[in-house]
């Protein structure tokens, strides 16, 4: 069957449920692939499973596993053994991360080795994509969802071949043409859902909805949400109702999210990851970002804990800060940057090799001084305040944790926005775990 776009799935989902009476078309594919928006995923396999297992009899005829590529083995034997209830039986991956790498998913290492009896055992999307191949047997069903989908791959073609892949895709670019592609699709997509609860927004409310919250069909259809309990028994959705009910969440800078985490604040730090995901930021780029920020509060806990530091006390006054103790925090920095600077010359070869170099240097220190360029002192105030929310051990073990996210991301292991949660709630709460 060819890949059909999320649009069509009601359509496609009717024609096969009118077959079955009429018996002339096929039934439902033995195996789909739903790819692409979180949002429109999520709504595509709400359809698919309503039509494909009734509810009655999901807690015996579906299954609905994790993405991570070691549950691939309890599918297949799911789906290659006869259920004792009649009926369709379903089993669902959810997040599946067999496109994690960039590489064909054949060739992917999952849980393969050498067993004991001296055969090698295949990877599990390998395993996988063997038994979709072979067939599956009647009325047994494989769901696999996935937000990225390489169609280059033999896994892909063996999925469309033998079943469905459904692309749930946005419009993606800057040009013209893709936001305003994406643009009618949220407002399309807000107008079905209140549309479904019997609302309507003026042509200003929907301006602004969309304005403040960004092209994000998730976070637009919980604004959405807010909205219709905030109307009560009115249709129509004002653009007042919009101003007093929402938060601006669209293209949020990054600083939002690490001023939220330096203040331990994990809902607005959450809060802000969501805005950043329709931004299309990197997960490396938020991780670099903490990074940075985790730098910085270190460096003015240096300083709190240096001779300098005794010019600071968490509770003075930003006036008296600034009359104070901001030249104390200027001296350290220099002392900082002049240690720094020894310690470059000496891993460098020394002055000699020092002089030979024909291109400006950048101060040592980078952009890791407690004031740096800052012309005003009510930042540098800002941080050492936040500073003190921390003590050292934690600002460490944040620094680590960060890294093993960095890894964890980059080796494809994990997932992504997962990790970046894990990470977050980490430093703002204290503890690794979610």
């Amino acid at each position: 069957m060819p890949e059909i776009d999320w649009r069509s799935m009601d359509a496609h989902i009717d024609g096969v449920l009118k077959g079955e009476g009429g018996k002339k078309e096929r039934g439902f594919e033995p195996v789909y692939l739903i790819h692409g928006d979180e949002y429109l995923r999520k709504e595509a396999f709400g359809k698919l499973l309503g039509a494909m297992i009734p509810d009655f009899s999901r807690s015996l005829n579906y299954e609905r596993l994790g993405g991570g590529n070691e549950n691939i083995p309890r599918a297949i034997e799911k789906l290659s053994t006869f259920s004792f209830m009649p009926g369709r039986k379903a089993v669902a991956i959810c997040d599946s991360r067999v496109f994690d790498k960039t590489q064909d998913p054949a060739d992917l290492p999952g849980k393969g080795g050498l067993r004991q009896d001296g055969e090698w055992e295949e990877d599990t999307p390998g395993m996988l994509q063997k038994a979709i191949e072979a067939g599956f047997l009647p009325d047994h069903h494989l769901i696999l969802t996935a937000g990225a989908a390489d169609r280059r791959t033999r896994f892909y073609k063996s999925v469309k071949k033998a079943g469905m892949a459904i692309d749930c895709s946005v419009p993606k670019g800057g040009g013209w043409a893709g936001r305003k592609a994406l643009d009618s699709l949220c407002r399309d997509q807000v107008r079905g859902f209140l549309a479904r609860h019997g609302k309507k927004a003026a042509p200003k409310a929907m301006e602004t909805l969309i304005d403040m919250t960004g092209p994000s069909l998730r976070l637009l259809s919980k604004n959405a949400e807010k909205l219709i309990d905030y109307s009560g028994n009115r249709e129509i959705i004002r653009e007042s109702d919009v101003t007093a009910v929402l938060k601006r969440t669209r293209i949020d800078p990054v600083y939002e999210l690490t001023n939220a985490v330096a203040e331990r604040d994990a809902e607005k730090a959450l809060f802000f990851l969501d805005a950043l995901v329709p931004a299309e930021l990197h997960p490396l780029q938020a991780l670099m970002a903490m990074a940075n920020q985790i730098r910085k509060l270190l460096m003015a806990k240096a300083f709190m804990e240096s001779p300098h530091g005794r010019a600071w006390d968490g509770a003075m006054s930003y006036g008296r800060f600034k009359d104070h103790a901001m030249q104390s925090v200027a001296a350290f920095d220099a002392e900082a940057a002049k240690t720094a600077s020894g310690w470059e010359e000496a891993f460098s070869g020394g002055e000699e090799s020092r002089k030979k170099k024909k291109k400006k240097r950048r101060s040592p220190m980078g952009d890791l001084a407690v004031a740096g360029k800052q012309k005003s002192p009510y930042p540098v105030y800002q941080t050492l305040l936040k500073a003190g929310r921390f003590d050292k051990k934690e600002l460490i073990g944040a620094l680590k944790r960060v890294a093993e996210a960095d890894s964890t991301i980059k080796s494809g292991a994990g997932n992504p926005a997962l990790e970046l949660e894990k990470v977050t709630l980490f430093i703002c709460m204290g503890r690794p775990e979610l």
